[in-house]
């Protein structure tokens, strides 16, 4: 009797992790087609409610930047400053612009300039090679610290001046709904419209023209791809500029994907494609990070000159060995073919 309550017992528990499995799986799969139904709606109506959603996002994130904010603690927000561009850019299409005024290029100015001045801030911190829990004020060169949080303040108060207009509240809340308004090539966005050949429809729904752009960009990325791994000298000024462009090409396309979730299937997002292509991302970033450590070096002109020297030796050797570790990893998880992978994630879907 006691075997059979205990096997009993067994098939219930069993009955009931399939029960609570199956009940996630499908929660899952609701939350991921709310998503995606939600970016069914025209381009335009999605680009009114992200900007004011965002503006009132970001008014509220900036608070974090106080008189005594260190450098590790500015991650979170240079995100959402560098999130909030990324609408701007998309968005640039449905912004009018006056013969006297552009307010989306005002605008935009004013953000990149945060996002910036907000990243050479956080730059600091970056290139300690410590984490969040290990670092503490000391770890900084405190009179440069001084320095960045003093332009980071200053960048806040812009901000809070300029968006307590309600002229230029109403510009962005208000996007154009059934037009576009043309711009010059050079005046679009150096990661998104200026690289491809369409412009967004108002009217369409927003999944099928960010897929569109998507599908573009990949295109673009995929051309630029072999030319960057031609590249040797990884330190000369003109291959790092090649290096930085395909690293923000290809960043700008694969944060889709959790800047509009459901954009694409969640089983797509968490690909083994599309995580590698994520993983590879951030190894472009370390790279990046190592430059920038350099041109720190470079700059700093109160360290002993032989020592100087010797560390920019040091930092110079080891940003080329991981330039080559890079390009190796890269081939042997056959980037190229993660590329097109990707890419067709982005196709239209059936109706759009």
């Amino acid at each position: 009797m006691k075997t059979k309550d205990r096997s009993l017992r067994l098939l219930m528990s069993i009955s009931l992790i399939m029960n609570l499995a199956f009940t996630s799986d499908r929660l899952a799969a609701q939350s991921s087609t709310k998503d995606s139904n939600r970016w069914q709606s025209p381009f335009s109506f999605i680009a009114s409610e992200l900007m004011s959603s965002e503006i009132l996002s970001l008014k509220e994130g900036l608070t974090i930047l106080t008189p005594n904010i260190l450098p590790h603690e500015a991650k979170k927000i240079r995100k959402d400053v560098g999130r909030f561009r990324t609408y701007l850019d998309l968005f640039i299409h449905l912004y009018p612009k006056y013969k006297s005024h552009d307010s989306w290029e005002a605008t935009r100015e004013l953000i990149d300039d945060g996002y910036e001045i907000i990243g050479h801030f956080k730059d600091m911190f970056d290139i300690l090679g410590l984490s969040k829990d290990e670092v503490s004020e000391d770890d900084y060169d405190l009179p440069l610290l001084k320095k960045r949080r003093m332009k980071v303040l200053i960048w806040k108060k812009r901000f809070e001046y300029y968006f307590s207009k309600e002229k230029n509240l109403m510009y962005l809340e208000n996007p154009l709904l059934h037009t576009i308004q043309l711009r010059p090539t050079d005046e679009l966005p150096k990661y998104y419209w200026r690289l491809v050949p369409s412009a967004p429809h108002p009217q369409a729904t927003f999944s099928s023209q960010i897929r569109l752009l998507a599908w573009e960009l990949f295109g673009v990325v995929q051309d630029t791809y072999p030319t960057l791994w031609g590249i040797d000298a990884i330190l000369k000024e003109e291959n790092i500029v090649k290096f930085h462009d395909f690293r923000k090409k290809l960043r700008s396309i694969l944060n889709f994907s959790s800047l509009f979730p459901g954009i694409i299937l969640a089983s797509q997002s968490e690909s083994a494609p599309y995580i590698l292509l994520l993983e590879f991302t951030k190894k472009l970033g370390k790279l990046n990070d190592l430059v920038l450590g350099l041109h720190d070096l470079e700059s700093d002109n109160d360290m002993d000159e032989e020592l100087k020297d010797l560390e920019i030796l040091r930092a110079k050797r080891h940003i080329e060995a991981y330039w080559f570790e890079l390009q190796s990893w890269s081939l042997q998880n056959e980037i190229s073919i993660q590329l097109s992978l990707v890419q067709n994630y982005f196709q239209a879907q059936s109706g759009e």
